[in-house]
């Protein structure tokens, strides 16, 4: 027994004894580090330039929400609290700005090296008005490490951030020519970049950047299938020119008719300047310019010539290029190409149609008493709505409006709150997202009786206890039955119709199809959603459980009671009208070998997002300018800190960023770019308001 004790005892020594040697280890390391960190600090103070790192901590407090002028008293009392002193040194809002330019100098270095190393990119873009200002939106997709972890051995799918940009208007051949300036500022600062000169042996240029361009993501409008054949054009000549030109060089010292024939070309140019002399009268930069374009002509020549002589594989892989639309736009306009038909289908078969809702105004003109309807009379019933979108409408301006100073959301949310037991908001109509007013009519046929009762406690507060117009447009449609049919569609659809979008959308041809069919089955089997024993397993399109139940319960509850006139009628109306609108959208799935180098993201939120938090941010901060705002975005989102973590360990690319950033701002550029900004923003508005 002693001798296992002992024994016992020994072991327990041991192990004591390997602990307080690591500790004793980690302890030696952790006072190594913190000393080379007081030294470093003590350099920095004493030759008053800040290191990469306290740039990078610079850049992460900016990131965070700090004022550039508070971020040097911040990192004073983060040392401070580590009790290491940093004396009366502190790091000053002009050398913040100028850390975030390095951070802005980096981005580009990034997106130029990832560029170069890809096979191929994918690109996309959305557009918005700020201010009577058109601001545009770019975003290139490819494969790419991930730097917070390179130990990964496969690159993986990124969506990247190009920037934002104002435009003087949104026609597609700006759109064009603002994505080749973007294209051209970042090929510049990478091009000379230490990391470039050590990675690669040619140049980043457009011909190189079309060469991989795969595919184009944008929304349906026609500026948007515009500028698609605008790039397409512009990717075919940088292919031919390109052929052309390589094919020049190589062929240029070895062919003799190919010499003559540069040489007459160049005797031409000399003769259409007006001689020799003028000739040599102009600059050699005008002399280099001129040759240049002689050259690119003649390459176009011979490009076409070569293109001819190449195999159709060939061909087709250089040419390759796909435009592709935003699903989330792909469902809202089938939802208002179907509701179309649906409004007309009511007064085509006979049927009461749902009730008008006219403004306050328009309500007055048509109640004026006269003999025949007058134009004003027939204006305002043009103008006028009905149905359930503009019901979900309505509901949205009282229950979530845009102006906070408007509307009923505060008593909306406190409400509801002990109804539902969770704070929840009514769904924001006044936007145009993804399934809002589908979702509206769920809210509202869900608790239909809670929201008539809401209104009617609002209606008794007021002291004439009587509604507002809109209020009252608002209580009578929640007692209509066909308005309430239309709501029955619009929840009916979403509940066994809406797909989910969340893959390559070049991969979706499938999914779209089994759209098609579901919508066929539903159509000549309506039972699957209307009888009493409905079953999610045959209704719902992806066959999962109902997303809300009770709606689909509120909906035979109503059918019960008859208060759904006429519902089979509205919602074969609806889903036939499905049929045409997705089949224009079908066009994009059809089989490609290609798609897999042509990855897009089936929605269009990367650019939505950037612009929506753009609009946020400048009214918040109104003062920050377009491009200081696109370099934060770009750190934020393209993890370019990862990047200059795993890329920049050799000081000349620290160096390069750090000597470029303080030639821009001791130039003046900063100040330049605000009166360039200014300017433009004060034309587009005159513009904007003389249009």
């Amino acid at each position: 027994m002693q001798r296992q004790a002992a024994a016992q005892l020994r072991r327990l020594t041991e192990e004591n004894t390997a602990r307080v040697a690591a500790l004793r280890k980690q302890a030696d390391s952790s006072a190594g580090e913190v000393s080379r960190l007081r030294a470093e600090l003590v350099q920095t103070c004493k030759k008053g330039a800040y290191t990469a790192k306290f740039h990078a901590l610079a850049r992460r407090l900016i990131l965070a929400g700090c004022a550039q002028k508070s971020v040097g008293p911040i990192i004073q009392a983060m040392l401070k609290a580590f009790h290491i002193p940093l004396g009366s040194c502190c790091m000053s809002a002009w050398t913040v700005q100028r850390a975030i330019l390095e951070g802005g100098i980096a981005a580009k270095v990034q997106l130029g090296h990832e560029i170069m190393q890809t096979k191929s990119l994918t690109f996309s873009s959305d557009s918005m008005t700020h201010r009577h200002i058109n601001m545009n939106s770019w975003n290139v997709s490819y494969k790419a490490p991930t730097y917070s972890n390179l130990n990964e051995s496969m690159p993986e799918q990124h969506n990247w951030f190009l920037g934002i940009e104002s435009s003087k208007d949104r026609t597609s051949m700006t759109q064009l020519q603002g994505l080749k300036t973007a294209i051209d500022k970042m090929a510049s600062i990478y091009n000379y970049s230490p990391l470039a000169q050590r990675t690669t042996t040619s140049k980043l240029t457009a011909v190189i950047f079309t060469s991989k361009l795969k595919g184009i993501n944008g929304d349906h409008s026609a500026d948007q299938k515009k500028a698609f054949e605008l790039i397409q054009r512009w990717k075919n000549d940088n292919w031919r020119g390109e052929l052309g030109m390589q094919a020049i060089l190589r062929n240029m010292e070895i062919s003799g008719p190919l010499a003559m024939g540069f040489a007459h070309l160049q005797r031409s140019l000399v003769e259409q300047h007006g001689g020799l002399n003028m000739w040599n009268a102009l600059s050699l930069h005008e002399h280099d310019a001129h040759k240049l374009l002689l050259k690119q002509d003649l390459a176009e020549k011979v490009g076409n010539r070569i293109v001819g002589g190449l195999p159709d594989d060939e061909w087709r892989a250089a040419k390759f290029l796909v435009q592709a639309g935003c699903c989330m736009h792909k469902d809202i306009h089938s939802v208002k190409g179907r509701n179309m038909v649906m409004m007309d289908s009511w007064e085509l078969n006979g049927f009461k149609c749902p009730m008008l809702l006219a403004n306050k105004n328009n309500t007055t003109t048509l109640q004026q008493p006269s003999e025949a309807v007058t134009e004003v009379q027939l204006r305002a019933l043009e103008v006028s709505g009905r149905g359930g979108i503009k019901t979900c409408s309505l509901a949205g301006a009282i229950f979530n409006n845009k102006d906070n100073k408007k509307g009923q959301q505060d008593m909306h949310c406190f409400y509801f709150e002990q109804i539902k037991g969770i704070l929840s908001t009514f769904p924001d109509t006044s936007n145009t997202c993804y399934q809002l007013y589908c979702e509206a009519a769920v809210e509202l046929l869900t608790y239909l009786n809670e929201y008539i009762t809401f209104l009617e406690q609002v209606r008794d507060k007021k002291e004439k206890q009587n509604f507002s117009h809109i209020k009252k447009n608002l209580y009578n449609a929640l007692h209509d039955g066909p308005t309430l049919t239309e709501l029955t569609v619009l929840t009916l659809y979403a509940a066994a119709i809406t797909p989910i979008y969340n893959v390559n959308i070049l991969d979706l041809g499938p999914l779209h199809d089994e759209v098609m069919n579901h919508f066929k089955l539903i159509i000549e089997n309506l039972h699957l959603l209307i009888s009493l024993n409905v079953s999610f397993k045959l209704s719902a399109l992806d066959g999962q459980e109902w997303q809300n139940p009770g709606a689909i319960e509120a909906v035979h509850k109503l059918a019960e009671e008859s208060k759904l006139p006429h519902l089979c009628e509205a919602f074969v109306t609806f889903c036939g009208g499905a049929l045409e609108t997705w089949e224009r959208f079908l066009i994009e799935f059809k089989a490609r070998a290609e798609r897999d180098s042509a990855f897009m993201a089936s929605t269009n939120d990367a650019n939505e997002g950037v612009l929506g938090s753009y609009w946020l941010h400048a009214r918040q901060k109104p003062r920050t300018l377009m491009h200081s705002h696109n370099i934060q975005a770009q750190l934020k989102q393209n993890e370019t800190q990862a990047f200059i973590d795993a890329t920049f360990a050799a000081v000349d690319q620290s160096q390069y960023t750090m000597q470029k950033a303080r030639k821009w701002q001791s130039a003046g550029l900063e100040e330049v770019v605000v009166k360039i900004q200014r300017r433009t923003e004060c034309a587009e508005k005159e513009a904007a308001e003389d249009a």
